[in-house]
């Protein structure tokens, strides 16, 4: 039982120490030819055969290790895999997006655009805006500033903040300029 103990403890030992019990195996069993010169005769017909199984099983756990390892190497590729197309799916979803904003988005964009920070006030009750800000094509600032408009009944205030522009979307825009025809 002590030797199972002592053999799961074997493989518990790094790739380090087990390629050392591994090579000193091997020499070893190299050296039996020499044994009559070494005076070691006794030692080779006694006690070869646990030097094979040594060498034997220090052979498997490497092996084991080995495949072990190359098998999380492929796994962790197949996942970076999946993780990158899931990336190119959803950038290629948002580039769809942005490419068919029409109407007022479309403007606020091109607005933004235009602006030499890629910035622009925009009223906050603004339906068209809150979506823009939902999608993440506009970030929002804290800073806001009240613009007086003129009814026909009262005057009241409107409510506007400072958005900029998505880095993210001044790049899309800058690469397909054709296709937003500005």
């Amino acid at each position: 039982m002590d030797y199972i103990k002592q053999a799961m403890d074997a493989l518990k030992m790094d790739t380090k120490s087990r390629l050392i019990g591994l090579s000193a195996g091997i020499i070893v069993l190299l050296l039996k030819p020499f044994a009559k010169v070494l005076s070691m005769t006794y030692f080779y017909n006694k006690f070869t055969w646990i030097v094979v199984l040594i060498t034997i099983f220090f052979v498997a756990s490497l092996v084991i290790d080995l495949v072990n390892r190359w098998y999380d190497k492929k796994r962790v590729d197949k996942e970076n895999k999946r993780k990158r197309s899931e990336r190119l799916q959803k950038q290629r979803q948002f580039e769809n997006y942005i490419f068919n904003l029409s109407g007022r988005k479309r403007r606020i964009i091109h607005d933004m655009y235009r602006n030499y920070h890629h910035r622009d006030y925009v009223s906050v009750n603004d339906s068209d805006a809150l979506d823009l800000l939902m999608h993440n094509v506009i970030l929002p600032t804290k800073v806001t500033q009240r613009v007086d408009i003129l009814g026909r009944e009262n005057e009241y205030n409107e409510l506007q903040e400072l958005f900029i522009l998505a880095p993210r979307v001044v790049q899309i825009i800058d690469m397909h300029k054709e296709k937003f025809n500005w």
